[in-house]
């Protein structure tokens, strides 16, 4: 073997339906909904070896205000199962029950990760009952009157 061989092996791009392919999706969905005045972004950053997507709905005309919804977490190479955290009281109670299975021990205490996500299928399911719950549409709701107010 030479110095120049190649030790590679063949690469395959992973076939798993992204989560962060799935929010920008429906990020993308809010602005035509509310002629622009209400948008949501997809804001991805890596803490360790987890990768968080953190799902913001922004009002241009409020100066850019940014309401932080949920975040979205997951390892490589498995992006499955994904954990949704960063919920408010009212989008939790919105989703179905889960038997939570323990977290690592950071600190002394024990870290439950959030709610579980184990697949694309499951992560489209829960995203539609939270991005419909009531507390979701508040917040979007007073997002866009406030922005019409001072769009106009």
């Amino acid at each position: 073997m030479s110095a120049t061989d190649d030790l590679w092996p063949d690469i395959q791009e992973s076939t798993a339906e992204l989560p962060v392919a799935i929010l920008r999706e429906q990020a993308a969905k809010l602005a035509p909904k509310t002629q622009g005045l209400v948008e949501a972004r997809v804001d991805t950053r890596t803490v360790g070896e987890d990768i968080h997507h953190r799902f913001l709905l922004v009002a241009p005309a409020l100066d850019h205000y940014t309401y932080h919804l949920f975040t979205v977490t997951h390892g490589v190479p498995r992006v499955y199962p994904a954990y949704l955290d960063d919920l408010d009281d009212a989008a939790k109670a919105a989703l179905p029950p889960q038997n939570v299975r323990l977290g690592k021990v950071r600190s002394g205490r024990i870290e439950v990760p959030g709610y579980a996500i184990r697949d694309a299928a499951r992560l489209r399911k829960v995203l539609r009952t939270v991005l419909n719950c009531n507390r979701t549409r508040d917040i979007i709701g007073s997002l866009l009157a406030q922005s019409r107010v001072l769009a106009s």
